[in-house]
């Protein structure tokens, strides 16, 4: 049978819609059903998106333009089960009219739409055990904490900046180091360092990708403790650092960055020397020039910032060090408009240091945290929907209250939260003593459920670590804390 998927509207407006298209040309058109009955659709509605068949079963639709211009989402499609799910791992650049092939190794192309850049991906590897896997740990990263770290063309990771843990005059000692992690390689020649390092040694900073396969680097600390401004650029064909000429309006670190579909980067929140703030700002690589946008309704820092597959961006959460005390709601930033609106209930009390993921469904998880730089971790789970552009918090949370956990989405809409610290700190805003291992994965359907899967623990307690996506549908934790604060030299894979 054919199946037709999207496409525009006799006004030119993209459709979300999925249908059984009759081989006899007299019969109708019939809507795609989940196994309830339900029709189903797109997750966001576009035209010209490029497709291609896995097998004889599955159906991936790339890229596309929706309402609000080009977009990288990949959902997976199996018409004869009835569900679709978005890809955690989306396309490197937004772009519409593209063409998918498989290869014969089994890998994915997909190629033009506006775009020169020719992108490879691979089905999701088949589970080996339960519902997650956590794979055997790689040949071990520098030990660092309050890094940053983020996925680049290729496959690759890139990896930078932070604090080792130790005590150096008074203070933590700053990295200026950076390593690769290629998940290709043998694991002996995983992580390498890069060619040059930072230009300045920093942690609590943003580490962003870009459109030419390159990041960008914006605040921090220094090793005196004192707020950047700085903004650097990792160049991948030379694998080193420059420092640009552009700064950030405002030293600031603990703010959150998130890279646009049109290739731009938007920096929110985090604490100035004045305390916490609540500006925000576009990095542009064509111009390497920042410019403000709308500020946030309110301040925030250690706040999640995601970006939704429309292209908007949802804030939530967060610490105000003036006010002293934790954010209990959620905006959306529009590109189009280039403004904030708060979206409809909260997050079941104000909290930070939240465990979030965009879901296969496109809905967001925002999972525990704390309410206080001080406090013990809570067990809250509340779930925004972009089809409500609204809040809604779970009758029924974690197993295990935690905060600077780590979560993953998987293919059926639920996700995994690994990790994380489960006792206060033990001073505040310092990382906390009880550091947790454990694994569990939370379906937000219905009530919410947590259950703990048949191959539950990471191979040792881990909290804050950076989460990161790999092309073929693995995720990786790097770096992060152990109990006592003890920064970790390791990273893990997994398998959701």
């Amino acid at each position: 049978r054919i199946v037709v998927f999207g496409g525009a509207d006799a006004s030119g407006d993209p459709l979300a819609s999925i249908v059984w298209a009759p081989l006899d040309l007299s019969a109708a058109f019939t809507p795609l059903q989940d196994a309830a009955g339900d029709p189903i659709e797109l997750s966001v509605a576009r035209r010209d998106a490029g497709s291609v068949t896995i097998g004889t079963s599955e159906l991936w639709i790339a890229g596309g333009r929706g309402a609000r211009g080009p977009l990288d989402l990949v959902e997976r499609l199996q018409p004869e089960l009835g569900v679709i799910r978005t890809l955690s791992t989306p396309l490197l650049s937004a772009r519409g009219g593209l063409a998918g092939l498989v290869l014969g190794n089994g890998a994915v192309l997909f190629a033009g739409g506006g775009s020169a850049e020719l992108e490879f991906a691979r089905p999701r590897l088949p589970l080996t055990a339960g519902p997650q896997t956590v794979l055997p740990e790689i040949a071990p990263p520098d030990a660092r904490a309050q890094h940053g770290a983020c996925p680049l063309t290729g496959g690759t990771v890139l990896i930078a900046g932070g604090t080792d843990g130790i005590v150096d005059g008074g203070a933590l000692r700053v990295l200026a180091g950076a390593q690769r992690f290629d998940p290709a390689a043998s694991a002996v020649q995983r992580v390498t360092p890069t060619a040059g390092a930072l230009q300045q040694p920093r942690r609590l900073h943003t580490l962003t990708p870009l459109p030419d396969g390159g990041a960008l680097v914006a605040g921090g600390l220094d090793a005196a403790e004192q707020p950047l401004a700085s903004l650097e650029r990792y160049r991948p064909v030379e694998d080193d650092f420059v420092l640009l000429a552009a700064t950030l309006p405002a030293p600031v670190s603990r703010h959150r960055a998130v890279a646009l579909l049109d290739g731009r980067v938007l920096i929110t929140g985090g604490r100035t020397a004045s305390g916490t703030t609540a500006t925000a700002w576009i990095f542009d690589p064509n111009t390497e020039s920042v410019t403000a946008t709308a500020a946030m309704g309110r301040p925030r820092e250690g706040h999640v910032l995601l970006r939704l597959a429309d292209g908007r961006v949802l804030a939530a959460g967060g610490w105000d060090t003036a006010a002293g005390s934790a954010a209990d709601d959620a905006e959306l930033w529009d590109p189009a408009t280039e403004s904030w609106s708060v979206v409809g209930g909260d997050l079941g009390g104000g909290r930070f240091e939240i465990a979030a993921a965009v879901l296969s469904t496109g809905e967001v998880l925002l999972a525990g945290g704390r309410s206080a730089p001080g406090a013990a971790p809570v067990d809250t789970v509340a779930v925004f929907s972009p089809a409500t552009d609204s809040l809604t918090v779970k009758p029924t949370g974690l197993a295990t209250a935690r905060a600077r956990a780590a979560a993953v989405p998987d293919a059926s809409g639920a996700a995994l939260v690994l990790g994380g610290e489960t006792g206060p700190p033990l001073t505040p805003g310092e990382p906390a003593a009880a550091v947790t291992a454990s694994v569990e994965r939370y379906d937000p359907s219905g009530d919410g459920a947590s259950t703990v899967p048949a191959d539950p623990d990471l191979p040792a307690p881990c909290a804050a670590a950076a989460v990161l996506p790999l092309p073929d549908g693995r995720w990786l934790l790097v770096g992060g804390t152990g109990p006592a604060g003890v920064v970790r030299a390791a990273a893990e894979q997994v398998v959701p």
